[in-house]
């Protein structure tokens, strides 16, 4: 029983297990060797666009909370709009339409918006000469083999099998089912809220930031947790997990 387990559960980020590519730098645990890149950047950037963003997800970044991050469409010359989505989204995909150098250069145009494929499209609407959903937002390899910030994907990331955030998770579902164990002190909001902090400290996201989406995440301000029943709180458990 991993809830009274001598050796405990997770308690941070840094007890994630991931595989780190042999691509990265001896620093970052791998042997900087060539090729054995991170698998979804191969897919997504280095084979143009096989593996985009799906339309579900995006409208996770766009309506599970209140309080995302702020980002800015130029649609004139002086002139943008500006909308908010899961700060998430910023670090993790390109807007739609990027080419061969734009995605060399890590560039993409203010002009467009993040995009998601519905599942099951089929040509024409998917085309791999016109780049119409969001890619990876991947590292150029022009910036080297450095952990970006401001690129969740790179080559030489670790990528993830289980994390803190989805264990976190995990024990709010615990704890919603009655189980018992030394490792469960806590709430289902508390294990909920951990889980959405843990998973944006994973994607490098600042405090504030992360604490405004919290602030605004709707099954919080919705009081789902709050006696709506096992149903909406076990759905809300295993969208944010997901």
């Amino acid at each position: 029983n991993a809830l009274n387990n001598q050796y405990g559960l997770m308690q941070s980020n840094e007890d994630n297990m991931q595989i780190v590519p042999k691509y990265a730098p001896v620093s970052q645990g791998g042997t900087d060797d060539g090729g054995n890149e991170h698998p979804l950047v191969m897919c997504s950037v280095c084979y143009n666009g096989e593996s985009v963003m799906s339309k579900d997800l995006e409208n996770f970044y766009r309506n599970a909370s209140e309080g995302g991050a702020e980002y800015k469409i130029k649609t004139g010359r002086n002139n943008y709009v500006t909308k908010k989505i899961d700060p998430r989204c910023l670090v993790s995909w390109y807007r739609i339409k990027m080419t061969e150098s734009t995605l060399q250069a890590g560039e993409d145009s203010q002009r467009e918006d993040f995009v998601g494929c519905e599942r099951g499209a089929q040509a024409p609407v998917i085309d791999m000469g016109t780049l119409n959903y969001s890619l990876t937002r991947t590292a150029p390899k022009s910036l080297g083999k450095n952990l970006n910030p401001n690129y969740f994907f790179s080559r030489e990331r670790a990528y993830l099998l289980l994390g803190y955030a989805e264990s976190e998770f995990l024990k709010a579902e615990a704890v919603l089912r009655g189980w018992a164990g030394m490792e469960l002190t806590g709430t289902v909001e508390d294990y909920y809220k951990s889980g959405i902090k843990a998973s944006m400290d994973y994607y490098g996201i600042a405090n504030d930031k992360a604490q405004a989406y919290i602030d605004g995440e709707k099954a919080l301000t919705g009081k789902v947790f709050e006696g709506k029943g096992k149903e909406k709180q076990l759905e809300a458990i295993i969208t944010q997990k997901w």
